[in-house]
This record gives C-alpha cells, sequence and structure tokens, in this order.
C-alpha cells in the first residue's frame, strides 16, 4: 500500500473507526521499529502510525471488498489490489478464499510485521474481520 493511500484513509472516517475495532480485537500494539507506523507511533502521531498499521490495510480492503462481494474471488482480488494496495502482486491459483487470500497478501504489504497466526493473524481473526466489516461498512 503506498504511503499516499494509507496517509488518505487516516481521514476515512470509517476506515479509522474499523482499524480501532481491529486493533482492539487483536490487542493494539506499537509497530516495529524502522516501519513507518513504529515512526509515526514514536513521534507522537498515532493518527498517522495508525493508517500505516495493518489493521488500516485491512480495514481498506474490507471496506473495497464489502462493495464486491458479489464479485467472482479473482475479480474482487484484482480490484483490491489496484484500488488499496497497488497492484504489485498477483495471487496463486491455489487460493480459493478471500482469508487466504488475506493472509497470503498482508504480510507481502507489512515485511516489517510479523503478521502471523501466533500474532492473531489467523483465519480465524480473517473471517471475523470480513464478519464485522459486513456489518460496519
Amino acid at each position: 500500500m503506498s504511503f499516499f493511500k494509507r496517509v488518505s484513509a487516516a481521514f476515512n472516517s470509517e476506515i479509522n473507526s474499523f482499524t480501532n475495532i481491529l486493533q482492539r480485537q487483536r490487542g493494539m500494539q506499537i509497530g516495529p521499529n524502522g516501519s513507518a507506523q513504529g515512526i509515526f507511533y514514536r513521534l507522537g502521531i498515532e493518527a498517522a502510525g495508525d493508517a500505516m498499521s495493518p489493521e488500516a490495510a485491512l480495514a481498506g480492503i474490507l471496506k473495497e471488498w464489502t462493495s464486491l462481494r458479489t464479485w467472482p474471488l479473482d475479480t474482487q482480488v484484482s480490484l483490491i489490489e489496484v484500488r488499496v494496495l497497488g497492484n504489485k502482486y498477483v495471487a496463486p491459483d491455489s487460493i480459493t478464499t478471500l482469508e487466504e487470500w488475506l493472509a497470503w497478501r498482508l504480510p507481502l504489504a507489512f515485511p516489517n510485521h510479523s503478521l502471523t497466526e501466533v500474532n492473531g493473524w489467523s483465519p480465524a481473526f480473517y473471517s471475523w474481520a470480513m464478519t464485522r466489516a459486513r456489518e460496519h461498512f
């Protein structure tokens, strides 16, 4: 996700509120050293830090996804890549659900973060987030 897309997401109240919901569900953490999120948090600019978080990217993805739910998965993923993440990767053919795609794609967008099941980024979390996004957006 480009820097400017992340910062512009900071001004979207729906994405901000859903980012906070996701962070509470996972337990909010300070971003790792060297990440944009961590730098903004250490500078005391929490809103910008939140906008740089993986949770904010997930909120943006799920906001876009709610309008695309009736489309085929490959079309959803292609549009989300372009509109939210910047069209950098093509999903492997083995991915058959959005939860699988999220578990594959978000770690690529946030290499400095440890987006693993152990750290709360499990299929159950993605499924919960998708269910909650339908209600929120």
